[in-house]
């Protein structure tokens, strides 16, 4: 997908953007997430548990959630069933395409806390750098 997006041009960007939202999706909303759930998650993304050797997600995947693509993938705006899946492939030993740290991290959460920063990144609209400067630029 990556080399068709970036051949796009602003116009055929804009023109897509809004075919888009003109679709009715068969998806439901997403349920809004326990805000209590969601705080927990923002602490463990911001500053990590020190006391128990947990870094926090910013740590890797950037403030925000905004990651360093390929490498390390965004977290924000991602569906709170697929973060806490994936973190559940690193606990169970099944995803092992990345430094070993990301395991040891998942290893390190309880299954709240799992789906504490799942529901957390699930509701962060971040911006990379790269998009931050685009939109600067059309100012």
């Amino acid at each position: 997908m990556s080399p068709i997006a970036k051949a796009l041009s602003p116009n055929d960007i804009e023109d897509v953007s809004a075919s888009y939202s003109r679709i009715d999706s068969a998806l439901p909303p997403l349920k809004a997430p326990d805000p209590a759930l969601v705080k927990q998650g923002e602490e463990l993304a911001k500053l990590g548990d020190a006391a128990r050797g947990i870094q926090s997600c910013d740590r890797c995947h950037g403030p925000g959630g905004v990651g360093a693509p390929p490498a390390i993938p965004y977290l924000a705006g991602q569906y709170a069933h697929y973060t806490a899946f994936t973190l559940h492939m690193w606990q169970q030993g099944y995803r092992n395409t990345s430094p070993d740290v990301m395991a040891v991290m998942a290893k390190k959460l309880t299954e709240r806390e799992t789906a504490a920063v799942a529901a957390y990144y699930q509701q962060v609209r971040s911006q990379s750098p790269l998009e931050e400067a685009e939109l600067e630029g059309q100012h």
